[in-house]
């Protein structure tokens, strides 16, 4: 939390409060930015890749599991960061967390292009599009009532995922596992109501002039929607491959 002086705080009230629609318009185009962000990257480093070590050599595959593994590695703490300078009342590095965690995300998702065809991707797109939009407009018509049971729902999230875990350790998290698709369902359903509640807190914050003309605050709305809609997508595509839709056969 940064620290002001009289004067500085001064400047910080006098700071012009974004209106409701203009401050939703603003989040909604910083989460695009993300989506956009992990849509070229993971559609586009497996050509970046090739353009470099050239196609079907070892260096190649190295160089491209080993920034995998980056990738991967880097989104936890991107993530957690983007968290923790939201607590600021004007931080200039959670843009830099946010696009970072987007680019990582979407170097990450790459490797679903070997899985699925463009037309599969998307449609699961569209599917996760429109799944999204749903969950936002049930996050309005409820007007926040689900918003005081969130932190129920981050501790079921957290639990579930630990129990998945154990799933694929102990039982390889095998697609006929009645456990593996318990679990699957149980989270992929508290995430569409995780977006709802997001989407909610959003529209509440901007009709309460709680977002100002800096960044912070719009860039983690941004981040909490983005992350909601990543999980959405990707249990989508889970299933399309455990399913063989739209499978790249190339």
């Amino acid at each position: 939390m940064e620290v002001y002086t009289e004067e500085e705080a001064r400047k910080q009230a006098a700071r012009p409060a974004l209106t409701g629609n203009m401050a939703v318009a603003k989040v909604y185009l910083w989460f695009a930015l993300g989506i956009f962000l992990s849509g070229v990257m993971a559609l586009g480093y497996p050509y970046l890749i090739t353009a470099i070590y050239g196609s079907a050599n070892e260096e190649a595959l190295g160089a491209y599991i080993t920034s995998l593994i980056v990738f991967t590695a880097l989104m936890l703490p991107l993530g957690f960061a983007c968290n923790i300078s939201s607590l600021a009342q004007h931080s200039a590095w959670i843009t830099t967390f946010y696009i970072l965690y987007a680019i990582c995300v979407g170097g990450a998702f790459s490797t679903i292009t070997l899985f699925l065809d463009m037309s599969a991707l998307l449609y699961a797109f569209l599917v996760t599009a429109g799944t999204f939009l749903l969950m936002g407009l049930i996050g309005v018509w409820t007007n926040g009532r689900i918003g005081k049971a969130l932190i129920y729902l981050i501790g079921i999230v957290f639990g579930l995922i630990v129990i998945s875990l154990f799933n694929i350790l102990l039982f390889g998290g095998y697609a006929n596992s009645g456990i593996y698709w318990i679990t699957s369902i149980l989270i992929f359903a508290i995430y569409l109501i995780l977006a709802a509640v997001d989407t909610n807190r959003v529209i509440k914050t901007a009709n309460g002039h709680g977002f100002d003309d800096n960044n912070t605050l719009v860039i983690y709305a941004a981040y909490s929607l983005y992350s909601d809609f990543v999980i959405i997508f990707y249990y989508i595509v889970r299933l399309m491959i455990i399913l063989g839709i739209g499978s790249n056969k190339n």
